[in-house]
């Protein structure tokens, strides 16, 4: 895993899910200090991405992706990748030379809960997690020690606290402040900095 310090960190975004998440994730690393840049295959992607400064188009081909990928590593300097879903081919290439430099990879998915939820795990997910390196009795007592209780799905729950959380695990800064202190509705629209909802000490 990358020991870069949080303010060393630099992010290359792939493609992401449907609508704003990895945009606002984006803004709140940036925010706790990091290098975000973002590569867009299609008019999609460019669509949900609101920084034109760290979007970077991708105009070659399935067989130009592999060079361009790793010489955009070297260029920028950076030390994690994040992406959505890490077997479709451009992402699976990615993943492997991302690894191949010692590279962070961030990895989300539609959720081992469905609908409503994505997952998040480094390294991979699914057939590619580490979940599979583990015994069923050691996910058992892994579970043992974890809240058990499923959340009710976010139609205008606040994910506030595991945003932050998810940006924490990443960066190893806290998210704190007005500034960084939001929550979302289920379609990513979002609420007002502090709300009402979030815990007294705000999300963090």
């Amino acid at each position: 895993m990358n020991a870069a310090a949080p303010r060393e960190r630099v992010f290359l975004f792939l493609q992401g899910p449907h609508g704003p998440f990895f945009n606002r994730l984006g803004k709140m690393l940036r925010l706790a200090g990091a290098q975000v840049w973002r590569v867009g295959f299609n008019a999609g992607d460019r669509a949900f991405w609101f920084h034109p400064r760290s979007y970077i188009p991708f105009r070659g081909t399935a067989d130009t992706w592999k060079d361009t990928f790793v010489a955009l590593l070297a260029d920028k300097g950076v030390t994690d990748i994040v992406l959505y879903g890490d077997t479709r081919p451009i992402h699976a290439q990615a993943v492997a030379e991302a690894k191949a430099r010692g590279l962070t990879v961030h990895v989300f998915e539609e959720g081992y809960m469905r609908p409503y939820w994505v997952t998040y795990e480094r390294g991979g997910s699914n057939g590619n997690s580490r979940l599979m390196d583990m015994s069923i009795e050691q996910m058992q007592a892994a579970l043992a020690n974890s809240d058990m209780e499923a959340p009710l799905p976010p139609v205008i729950g606040v994910i506030c606290a595991s945003t932050c959380s998810m940006v924490r695990s990443i960066t190893g800064l806290c998210c704190s402040g007005t500034a960084t202190t939001v929550t979302f509705a289920r379609i990513g629209a979002c609420r007002s900095p502090r709300s009402s909802s979030c815990t007294s000490s705000g999300c963090c």
